[in-house]
């Protein structure tokens, strides 16, 4: 039996591996490059397993790869603290428990959109949501109306979850979504930022245009 894992490890656990009989632990060095592309996965890594169980263990972990990382950058507890002090001075800390709900503005600038379309945002969309399945349309149109839909990675996320029993039903509502996101994208490149309201309500009624066609009710 071969368990596969490929990502970067403590130091010592070839060598645990390998005092127990039965067991090898086949490995490689990494490169420079490699090597600071792999932190950053095990940045994500760590942080998901604290996530998961809080534990005073978990957040070792998270903080002895944060340690590699500063010092594999040449970055001193110093020049940390002095950051970390200077955006509280700016911007606060996160002990007063605010939680951003949205922003309204006329028109989206191009660091709004760029916040929402970050790529850890969609690798947190897609493990968040990959086993949450939309039954039917009513979920579909509640799910639209909750979310930022200039985000259009999310868009396709969504696309991707819908499951209705009539299947022709479901290919089209999946093409319709997709087409929107791809047209936000392309608007997005252009720095033509769209009203995210204005196009959330022009999708909202064009999927209900489906539905209607289907003869399709709000919760089939």
């Amino acid at each position: 039996m071969i368990y596969t894992y490929n990502k970067l490890v403590r130091d010592k656990i070839p060598e645990e591996i390998n005092n127990v009989e039965g067991r090898k632990a086949n490995y490689r060095i990494l490169k420079d490059n490699e090597y600071i592309q792999e932190l950053d996965k095990k940045l994500f890594e760590e942080a998901h397993e604290f996530i998961e169980e809080h534990s005073v263990e978990e957040l070792a972990d998270l903080m002895e790869v944060i340690e590699t990382i500063m010092e594999t950058k040449n970055i001193s507890h110093n020049d940390v603290e002095i950051a970390r002090e200077l955006k509280n001075k700016k911007k606060g800390s996160f002990k007063d428990k605010v939680y951003l709900i949205n922003v309204e503005q006329e028109q989206l600038d191009e660091r709004e959109v760029k916040e929402l379309n970050k790529e850890w945002r969609k690798n947190s969309l897609s493990n968040n949501n990959e086993m949450i399945t939309i039954w039917n349309t009513n979920e579909l149109l509640e799910e639209i109306q909750k979310i930022n839909i200039l985000n259009f990675e999310y868009l396709k996320e969504i696309a991707d979850r819908i499951e209705m029993l009539d299947k022709n039903y479901t290919s089209d509502l999946k093409q319709l979504i997709i087409d929107k996101a791809d047209i936000i994208k392309l608007n997005n490149l252009k720095e033509k930022f769209n009203d995210d309201e204005k196009i959330k309500k022009e999708l909202l009624v064009e999927i209900k245009e489906i539905a209607l066609y289907y003869g399709i009710t709000s919760d089939s």
